[in-house]
C-alpha cells in the first residue's frame, strides 16, 4: 500500500511494468554498485636464500610456513640474503623487520655462531590478514681443523674439495675448497657422526667414515693418486663390524664404541664395499690394516690374519660393488694401567681409494702380570730424534712432486729401555710426547705391541702434518709392561730431546752433461744442491755425498767416492768406505764455488777405462740414502752422549734411488782419452 501511495505521488499509478521500469530509470535517481572487497592474500609464491649453504627445507610450497635452512659447515658465520615474491602484488612484507619490495634481494642479514631465525612477515591488503614464514639455520663454531696431503706429513694438492654427509651417507655440503697449504676447518656440531670425504683433480677419494665430533677435532686425509684410471675415485664403505675373543665366534659391533672385558677385544671383523676391489696389490691399495692409539696407514698397520672373502660382486640397485671381509688382530696385551683405547682401522681398494674409521674401546678388566719386569726405576736410554726434511714429497704416492711448497718432514724418534747390565728389556708398548717448549707436553702416540717387545733400538715415526720449518721440537718416550705394581707398569720418562727441521733443497747433476764424451781418463764431476744457505757452519755440521759411478755394459764395475764437508774443520773430506770412521782431507781434490751451489769431484785415474760407457749420479753417506746436511744438538752440549737430536735435510727421496733428482747420467770415456 505504502508503494503504491509513493508511486501516486510520483505520476506514476497505472503504468505497465516496463514503462515503469523505464520511467524509474530516468528520474535521475541511480543506484551504487557494491564496493569491490580487499585483498585478503599474505602468501608468498616463491623464496630463496642466497649465501649460507644453499637451498631451505623442504622445498618452498605456498602453505607451508617453517623452513630450515642448510648449515654451512665450511666457513665462519657469514651474512645471507633472502628473496621473496609476493602471491599478490597488492601485499606487502617484511624480512626482520625491514620492508622488502617483491622479488628483490634483502640487505645482508648478518648469521651468528648458534641459532639464527629469518622472519619473512606478509600483510594482505585488508590490512588485517597476515602470514608469517620463518627460516631458522644454526651456525656450528669452527671446531674441526682438516689437512689434506698426498701421503703421510706429504704435499698439498691442488684443486681439493670436501663433501660433508651424514653417517647415513646423505650429502650435508659438498664443494668445500681447501686451502693451498693443504689445511681448511669445518663447523661441526658437536653431537653427531659425519662421512667426510676429500678429493683433488686426477686423485683417488679418502674418506673418514663416522667421524665422531664428540671425540674428535682433527681430520687427516691422504689423496693419493688414482692408482688405476679405469676404476672410480670412490672410497670404499666400511658395512659391517664385528669383535671375537676366539676368531670363532662374531659379536656383531654397533656404532664405534665397544665396552668390554679384554679377552673379547682380541680381533675385528671387518666387510666393505668398494667400486673396485678391496685388497692388498703391489704399489697401489693397501687391503685393510689397523692400528691401536696411533694411526694406520698404507705401509704402518697391521693387516688381516685371515681373509674370509676378496671382491665378491654386490648388487646395490644398478651398480655392482665388490665386497672384502678380513679378520685383523687387536694388539691389545693384558694391561690394566689405561683401559681406554681406540683402533684406527684403514681399508683401501687396489685404485687407492682410502676408507679410515676410528672404533672406540674401553677395556672393563685387565689384570697385572708380575712376571713381567718391574719397569718403574728405569729409564729409556740411546734417545734419538730425528727429524728429517725432505726436498720433494717422499712417499711413492706423491701426486705433485714438483709442485711448490714439495716440502716434506719426517721426525723418527729412537730408542732403547736397558737394564743396569744393559739388557734390553721387553716392553708392551710405549708412550711418545711432544713438546715446542720442553715444558708442557702433548701425548703424541701409544704404540701397543700383541706380545712383550724386546726394547733396543725401537723407532716411532710422528706424522703430524702440522709440523713445520722454523720451530724446535722436544721428544720423550717412556715404556709399560703389565706388571703394574710400580708405578702403574710404566719406565721414567727418558731425557727430553730436541732438534729442529733443517731447510729443504735437492741435489742435481750438472755437468759432464748427460751422454757426453770424455777425452779425459780421469774426468771431473759437478753436481748442484739448490739451497746454498744450508752451506753454512751456522746451519750445517757437515754434508754428506757420495759420487756413485757404474758401468752401463760389460762387467758393470763400479766406484763410489764417500764424501763429507766438515763444517768445524772447513774442508772436504773423504774415506776408504763407507762403513769407515776416519776421514781424510779431500780438499785437493773436492771444491766448492764462490757461489757454495755447485760442488765438484775430481775422479782419479787408473779406474776409468777408454772406450767404456758409465752411468753415474749423487747418493748421501752411502747408496742406501740421499746425500745430505746434517746438524747436531747435544743434551748439556756433551758431543758424547748416547741421547742427541740430529736435523738431517735430503737431497733426494727413495722414489729417485736416492740418487740426484735428474737421475742418472750417461759418460762415455773416448777410446783415445788420456
Amino acid at each position: 500500500m505504502q508503494n503504491r501511495t509513493r508511486l501516486s505521488a510520483l505520476g506514476l499509478a497505472g503504468l505497465p511494468a516496463a514503462a515503469l521500469v523505464f520511467a524509474l530509470g530516468c528520474s535521475g535517481h541511480k543506484s551504487t554498485p557494491p564496493p569491490i572487497p580487499l585483498s585478503s592474500n599474505a602468501f608468498l609464491s616463491a623464496l630463496t636464500v642466497q649465501g649460507a649453504n644453499g637451498d631451505i627445507a623442504p622445498a618452498f610450497a605456498q602453505g607451508t610456513f617453517a623452513y630450515t635452512l642448510k648449515t654451512n659447515y665450511a666457513a665462519n658465520p657469514t651474512p645471507v640474503t633472502v628473496k621473496a615474491t609476493l602471491a599478490d602484488a597488492t601485499a606487502t612484507m617484511t624480512v626482520n623487520g625491514a620492508a622488502l619490495a617483491s622479488n628483490t634481494p634483502s640487505a645482508a642479514i648478518p648469521m651468528v655462531v648458534g641459532s639464527n631465525t629469518i622472519t619473512v612477515a606478509v600483510k594482505a591488503q585488508d590490512g588485517k590478514t597476515t602470514q608469517t614464514y620463518t627460516i631458522a639455520c644454526t651456525i656450528n663454531a669452527q671446531n674441526t681443523t682438516v689437512h689434506v696431503l698426498d701421503s703421510t706429513n706429504g704435499v698439498p694438492l691442488k684443486g681439493t674439495t670436501l663433501t660433508v654427509a651424514d653417517a647415513a651417507g646423505n650429502v650435508l655440503q659438498t664443494g668445500i675448497p681447501v686451502g693451498a697449504n693443504g689445511t681448511t676447518t669445518l663447523g661441526l656440531d658437536g653431537v653427531s657422526k659425519y662421512n667426510l670425504s676429500a678429493q683433488a683433480p686426477g686423485s683417488a677419494q679418502s674418506m673418514f667414515q663416522g667421524f665422531d665430533s664428540t671425540r674428535e677435532t682433527v681430520a687427516n686425509f691422504y689423496c693419493h693418486p688414482l692408482g688405476m684410471i679405469n676404476f672410480p675415485a670412490q672410497a670404499p664403505q666400511i658395512t659391517a663390524l664385528a669383535t671375537s675373543a676366539d676368531g670363532v665366534t662374531w659379536n656383531a659391533l654397533s656404532g664405534n664404541s665397544l665396552s668390554d672385558v679384554l679377552a673379547n677385544m682380541a680381533a675385528l671383523r671387518v666387510t666393505a664395499q668398494g667400486g673396485c676391489n678391496i685388497a692388498a696389490t703391489a704399489w697401489s691399495g693397501f687391503g685393510m690394516g689397523l692400528n691401536v692409539d696411533q694411526p694406520a696407514w698404507a705401509w704402518n698397520n697391521n693387516g688381516p690374519y685371515w681373509v674370509e672373502e676378496v671382491g665378491t660382486p654386490v648388487t646395490s640397485g644398478s651398480t655392482t660393488l665388490y665386497q672384502s671381509t678380513m679378520d685383523l688382530a687387536i694388539p691389545l696385551s693384558n694391561y690394566a694401567a689405561n683401559t681406554k683405547h681406540y683402533v684406527d682401522l684403514v681399508v683401501y681398494d687396489v685404485a687407492n681409494n682410502r676408507t679410515e674409521q676410528k672404533i672406540y674401546l674401553n677395556v672393563t678388566d685387565g689384570a697385572a702380570d708380575t712376571t713381567q719386569a718391574d719397569l718403574s726405576a728405569l729409564t729409556p736410554s740411546k734417545v734419538t730424534v730425528q727429524l728429517i726434511t725432505h726436498g720433494l714429497t717422499r712417499s711413492i704416492f706423491a701426486t705433485t712432486p714438483t709442485d711448490a711448497p714439495p716440502t716434506t718432514y719426517e721426525p723418527d724418534i729412537f730408542f732403547s729401555l736397558l737394564n743396569g747390565s744393559n739388557v734390553a728389556q721387553k716392553i708392551t708398548g710405549y708412550e711418545v710426547y711432544r713438546s715446542t717448549s720442553g715444558t708442557l707436553w702433548t701425548k703424541v702416540a701409544t704404540q701397543l705391541f700383541e706380545a712383550p717387545t724386546t726394547a733396543s733400538s725401537l723407532v716411532y715415526t710422528d706424522n703430524d702434518p702440522t709440523l713445520q720449518l722454523g720451530t724446535t721440537y722436544y721428544y720423550k718416550v717412556r715404556g709399560f709392561n703389565g706388571n703394574t705394581t710400580n708405578n702403574g707398569g710404566y719406565s721414567q720418562y727418558s731425557m727430553p730431546i730436541a732438534s729442529t727441521f733443517l731447510p729443504a733443497f735437492t741435489a742435481q747433476l750438472a755437468a759432464p752433461a748427460t751422454e757426453t764424451i770424455s777425452s779425459s781418463l780421469a774426468p771431473k764431476f759437478t753436481f748442484s744442491i739448490t739451497n746454498p744457505a744450508l752451506f753454512d757452519p751456522a746451519v750445517s755440521d757437515y754434508f754428506y755425498f757420495t759420487l756413485s759411478v757404474t758401468e752401463k755394459t760389460g762387467t758393470a764395475a763400479s766406484y763410489a767416492m764417500y764424501c763429507r764437508y766438515n763444517f768445524a774443520a772447513g774442508r772436504f773430506e773423504t774415506r776408504p768406505t763407507s762403513s769407515s770412521s776416519t776421514w781424510s782431507d779431500a780438499s785437493s781434490i773436492l771444491s766448492i764455488d764462490a757461489t757454495h751451489a755447485n760442488i765438484t769431484i775430481q775422479a782419479p785415474m787408473g779406474y776409468f777405462q777408454p772406450g767404456v760407457s758409465y752411468q753415474w749420479t749423487i747418493f748421501g753417506t752411502s747408496t742406501a740414502n740421499a746425500c745430505q746436511f746434517r746438524k747436531y744438538t747435544y743434551p748439556y752440549n756433551d758431543p758424547t752422549s748416547t741421547s742427541y737430536g740430529v736435523a738431517i735435510a735430503m737431497g733426494s727421496t727413495y722414489e729417485h734411488s736416492y740418487g740426484a733428482v735428474n737421475g742418472y747420467f750417461t759418460l762415455t770415456i773416448d777410446p783415445n782419452a788420456q
